[in-house]
C-alpha cells in the first residue's frame, strides 16, 4: 500500500522479497528511497535502535547509503502530537556509504553510527 509514495518493510519474511523486488523496481527506474531505520520516532528526539532492513536491501540493490540525521522533529511533530507546531528542524547528510556482505547486524551498526556521527 502506498500513501504519500511511502509502503511499510515488512518485519517478517513472508513480505520481504515482494518489498525488495518493489524497491528493486523504484530503483532501477531512478527514484531513490528514503528509509526510516528505527521504525518509529522517540520520545524525546533521541536515536533508537536501527532495524536491518537498510542493510538488508542496499547491498543486493547495490545502492549507496546516504547517512541523514533529523534533529529537532520531537519540537516540531512529537509523536504524541496529532498537529504539527511551527519550529526548526535541522537535516544533516553524511557521506554516501557503500555496504556490501551479508553480515546484516555489521552493516547496521556501520549505518547507525555513521547517523549518530552526524
Amino acid at each position: 500500500m502506498l500513501f504519500f509514495n511511502a509502503f511499510p518493510i515488512p518485519q517478517r519474511e513472508a513480505g520481504a522479497r515482494e518489498t525488495l523486488r518493489f524497491a528493486g523496481e523504484l530503483v532501477s527506474n531512478g527514484w531513490s528511497l528514503l528509509i526510516f531505520p528505527e521504525t518509529s520516532r522517540t520520545e524525546a528526539g533521541e536515536i533508537g535502535p536501527f532495524r536491518p532492513g537498510v542493510a538488508m536491501m542496499a547491498p543486493l540493490l547495490r545502492a549507496p547509503v546516504v547517512p541523514v540525521r533529523l534533529e529537532g522533529v520531537d519540537r516540531v511533530i512529537h509523536r504524541s502530537w496529532r498537529i504539527p507546531r511551527p519550529g526548526l528542524v535541522r537535516v544533516r547528510f553524511g557521506a554516501p556509504l557503500k555496504l556490501a556482505g551479508e553480515d546484516y547486524a555489521r552493516l547496521t551498526a556501520t549505518v547507525e553510527e555513521a547517523v549518530k556521527r552526524l
